[in-house]
């Protein structure tokens, strides 16, 4: 019957239209209804013709839950910006991370699980990714570049394009023409680039929505940009905290283990022996400089605050005298237990505090990694004060068990200068009647 036949039809297209809704998007596993509301993307070009699209989608859905779809008509060729993975945002607020591949054909095939697939109501996805795009050059010497959306099967409403080109960028002559009345241009150049917005209120379904444009035969040079300081979240320069925590965790560390020295009778042998106020006068130089110089060149200020660590270790711990008296008190039973959650071991890596406390600062810095923060200033700086944490610790202390006078005077002669021990090295003493002859041998 000619009206059974027309009711099949109109079912065959229903069902066709709610597959293809989203430009090709089609859900598997489990029933739903979705369309496509909006669509945007800005692109910045390249004179080479690579580029960056952002694309972002508005879609509905009416019923059930989408957990796979695929949106087709991408550039072929293209591949996901692996620092940007795709994106959806559900109406609530809620952000997640769909499952992504992108084939060679263009083709983005997206999957969700059930618990973080869209459900009823309006949300909004994004996909960052590179391509080649076409490039023509005319025999004056200018290339010309052009890219369009896919071709949706649904009508949308405010679509918008940004276009971000080099400098002298213009729409071609028969794309002037190609654009209809429908379509709202804004052209303006800042800097070294130029921003072309186009804004349809009314997209048709079908309809390839882009634009070729013209470059300049031979585009200006950029110039060299201005490097802007490194901040943190909150806009402080990451330089200020970060030189002054450098020199207080440093100075700390030394305090603690003369502190800890000056208990059990042995001295710390710093690894660059200076005098106690220039040590301190060139600790806080190395810091003030890290600090400048870290926002502009975080290499050169990174080294200079190396040296303020530097300036806090040491290479070994001596004995220096015989045993305290209070070695045989009961003060002296307590002291292993004080070594270990003193005062003195939250900048020792052997003692539970310190391990702890080390622990979390690269626990804190790993966690801001896998957030999405990158490096940082924070773990650059835990990287930087680990050796303080691992030398002068209690083991090492333990080890220089504090000696006889003998020990002390071997001690006290080698933190000395190396001129005094030249001069004292070339000093003989004549023995009585002029003789000059060497010392007999210890038996």
């Amino acid at each position: 019957m000619p009206s059974g036949r027309l009711l099949a039809q109109a079912c065959a297209s229903w069902a066709m239209g709610l597959a293809l809704a989203l430009g090709g998007a089609a859900p598997a596993r489990a029933w739903t209804r979705s369309e496509l509301e909006s669509a945007d993307a800005h692109v910045h070009i390249w004179p080479s013709g690579q580029a960056l699209v952002a694309l972002s989608l508005e879609l509905t859905v009416r019923g059930g839950w989408l957990s796979r779809f695929e949106v087709t008509g991408l550039d072929p060729g293209s591949r996901l910006d692996p620092d940007k993975p795709p994106w959806l945002l559900h109406e609530d607020g809620r952000k997640v991370t769909p499952r992504a591949q992108l084939q060679p054909d263009g083709t983005l095939v997206l999957e969700l699980d059930r618990a973080d697939a869209p459900r009823r109501g309006l949300h909004r996805l994004g996909v960052v990714y590179f391509t080649q795009l076409t490039a023509t050059d005319r025999p004056s010497g200018k290339r010309t570049i052009s890219w369009a959306m896919p071709a949706w099967r649904v009508d949308l409403e405010d679509v918008d394009l940004w276009i971000n080109a080099p400098a002298g960028a213009r729409l071609a002559n028969r794309d002037e023409t190609a654009l209809d009345g429908s379509v709202a241009r804004l052209l303006r150049t800042s800097g070294e680039r130029t921003v072309l917005h186009l804004h349809r209120v009314q997209l048709p379904r079908t309809l390839a929505f882009g634009v070729e444009l013209e470059l300049p035969a031979n585009p200006a040079p950029p110039r060299r940009a201005r490097v802007l300081p490194r901040m943190e979240n909150g806009g402080t320069p990451a330089g200020a905290w970060l030189g002054a925590l450098v020199v207080a965790i440093a100075w700390l560390k030394r305090a603690s283990v003369r502190a800890r020295c000056a208990r059990s009778g042995r001295r710390p042998l710093p690894l660059l022996a200076l005098p106690a106020r220039a040590r301190v006068a060139l600790m806080f130089a190395l810091g003030l400089g890290g600090a400048v110089c870290y926002p502009r060149s975080p290499a050169v200020g990174l080294t200079l605050l190396a040296g303020v660590v530097m300036l806090a270790l040491d290479r070994r711990i001596a004995g220096v005298r015989d045993a305290p008296p209070a070695a045989v008190s009961g003060r002296a039973r307590l002291e292993p237990m004080y070594d270990l959650f003193g005062t003195t071991s939250w900048l020792d890596a052997t003692t539970p505090p310190g391990a702890l406390l080390l622990a979390s600062l690269y626990a804190l810095g790993l966690l801001r990694v896998a957030l999405g923060g990158g490096l940082g200033a924070w773990l650059e700086l835990v990287l930087l004060v680990t050796p303080l944490w691992l030398t002068a610790t209690r083991l090492h202390a333990r080890a220089a068990t504090p000696a006889g006078p003998l020990a002390a005077q071997h001690a006290q002669a080698e933190s000395t200068s190396m001129e005094a021990i030249a001069e004292a090295g070339t000093q003989v003493k004549p023995r009585a009647g002029g003789d000059r002859r060497a010392p007999d041998r210890a038996a």
